[in-house]
């Protein structure tokens, strides 16, 4: 069993991620042209991963009989990029990718559980391999229809 404030981080943590701006656009429509499905295709794989990792931590907490609380809703003002073009969330996407990289190492160090830290761990490395290739995601040129 973890401690309490290990707990508290840990779950934080997957309700964080799990309501991400990354996860929501998983999940509603982007605009795309049809050029641009592969980039969608690719960040969608992005943000699965992502999930399958936050996914690993929240079985972690039930072993640990630490439970989960409800993730949620995502934010309501998520809902203000529902239907917006890809290439102008992408910026967004990535800032979004900075901040969450922070918080997960903040996690981390606050974390004495060494299992816990190695889940947090596996969270980080995804995410820092993600943010140079949503990086690059966002360098390519869009195409507009004609």
């Amino acid at each position: 069993m973890i401690d309490t404030a290990s707990r508290d981080i840990l779950q934080q943590c997957v309700r964080r991620e799990s309501r991400s701006l990354l996860q929501y656009a998983r999940e509603v429509p982007l605009w795309v042209s049809p050029a641009d499905r592969p980039v969608l295709a690719k960040l969608r794989a992005l943000a699965e991963a992502e999930l399958a990792a936050i996914d690993a931590l929240g079985v972690y907490l039930q072993k640990q009989h630490a439970g989960l609380t409800t993730l949620g809703p995502f934010p309501s003002q998520f809902t203000t990029v529902n239907d917006a073009a890809l290439h102008y969330l992408l910026p967004i996407l990535i800032r979004e990718q900075q901040a969450g990289i922070a918080a997960i190492e903040a996690d981390y160090d606050h974390m004495p559980d060494a299992d816990a830290r190695a889940h947090l761990a596996e969270i980080l490395r995804l995410k820092r391999q993600h943010l140079p290739e949503m990086e690059a995601l966002s360098s390519q040129p869009h195409t507009i229809w004609k």
